[in-house]
């Protein structure tokens, strides 16, 4: 259940550029208001795929959709999978190339109304096996970040018993996971591959990114040039 280990680059560090289908987590300090949080992690992404692509971050445009932002490809911006996260004072940066990336970031405390959440959007087999754990609070977050992380990369909206299923049930995504302090991050990612990074970041052709894979097709392009930027609504913030 809690997948493979992602260290966290902590901004203003930089995270170095990743293989491809290799995922970067971000953490991002920020300031408690929203509005705040949300340009602070603009800022940090913009200045990272800077650092990447060997652009200015002040020529990295995106346009904003209800979504997420998404970016213009370019003939020579970098194509990358972002998707983000807040949870008090803390805003994350999932990022991946040559894939898809959905992520999402809790703190694993109890609150009065977490077995009602449970059993209305993770459904009664998550919610029951959630009821049983040693520490019910950490096993919410475990599955909820799960559940909003797929229902990012998926580019879906919120709907009760998403993805309803047991503890034992394997993702079809890969699944890393960050534990900062009392925080669990959940990072997933589709349609990976694993060829070295290359410094020739400029793009030599087209290529949708919703028909990307492993294909050796998509490998002649460094990077592949569309961004699908996954939406970044906190869908636990919303349940009122």
């Amino acid at each position: 259940m809690n997948g493979r280990s992602i260290v966290p680059t902590h901004w203003p560090d930089l995270p170095p550029l990743p293989r491809f289908g290799e995922p970067v987590l971000v953490r991002v300090k920020t300031a408690p208001l929203r509005s705040e949080a949300r340009q602070q992690v603009r800022v940090a992404a913009r200045e990272i795929l800077a650092e990447w692509s060997k652009r200015p971050a002040g020529v990295i445009e995106w346009r904003e959709t209800p979504r997420g932002p998404i970016c213009e490809p370019t003939p020579d911006h970098p194509t990358v999978s972002l998707s983000f996260s807040y949870d008090g004072g803390a805003g994350w940066i999932g990022l991946v190339r040559g894939g898809t990336i959905g992520i999402d970031a809790m703190k694993a405390s109890p609150f009065a109304e977490m077995p009602a959440v449970a059993r209305l959007y993770l459904g009664p087999i998550a919610s029951d096996a959630i009821a049983a754990a040693t520490d019910p609070a950490r096993a919410f977050a475990l599955a909820w970040t799960e559940m909003e992380a797929r229902t990012k990369l998926l580019r879906r909206d919120l709907t009760e018993w998403a993805f309803d299923s047991g503890p034992g049930e394997r993702s079809p995504f890969v699944r890393h996971r960050c534990f900062d302090a009392n925080t669990v991050v959940t990072v997933l990612c589709a349609g990976e591959q694993n060829q070295a990074p290359t410094s020739a970041l400029p793009v030599a052709g087209h290529q949708d990114a919703s028909h990307a894979s492993s294909s050796p097709r998509t490998q002649k392009f460094p990077l592949i040039p569309k961004m699908t930027i996954v939406p970044d609504v906190a869908v636990s913030r919303r349940l009122a």
